[in-house]
């Protein structure tokens, strides 16, 4: 960020204003003067803040650019990040084509309750016949 400022057109500005108001005179067109100088230097202020806002946004984005290029280009470089790339991308259109067999829409999560309804409806038919040939196992003996 500049370190240079507007101190040095601002500060007589001010310092004639303050002399104004602590002279207590009520002399309109000396105060009108005033504060004329006073929003100029407020606008002056005001634009010089937004281009060093948008000068210094403008400089960090090129230089965190800079960054993530320079990364891209090393990874593009490591033989480990192209084979996980390559999987990866074999991987999403795996995805993407098995999203298109169920017609477009994306994968459901099945509620907890739809499975184990039938894991008890197998469980009770098996207990069933376990109670069953274990008593008639019990009888004969």
């Amino acid at each position: 960020m500049p370190n240079d400022t507007l101190r040095e057109e601002i500060e007589p500005a001010r310092r004639a204003a303050l002399a104004y108001i602590a002279a207590n005179k009520t002399d309109a067109r000396q105060k009108n003067s005033h504060v004329r100088s006073l929003k100029n230097c407020i606008s002056r202020l005001e634009r010089d803040v937004e281009e060093r806002e948008h000068s210094h946004l403008a400089s960090i984005d090129r230089e965190e650019r800079g960054a993530i290029d320079q990364k891209e280009a090393e990874l593009d470089t490591d033989p480990k990040y192209q084979r996980a790339s390559e999987a990866n991308k074999a991987a999403h259109q795996e995805f993407e084509n098995l999203r298109r067999v169920n017609g477009g829409s994306y994968p459901k999560n099945v509620s907890p309750v739809l499975s184990v309804i039938p894991l008890i409806l197998v469980g009770v038919a098996e207990w069933y016949v376990n109670y069953h040939s274990t008593r008639r196992g019990w009888i004969r003996r």
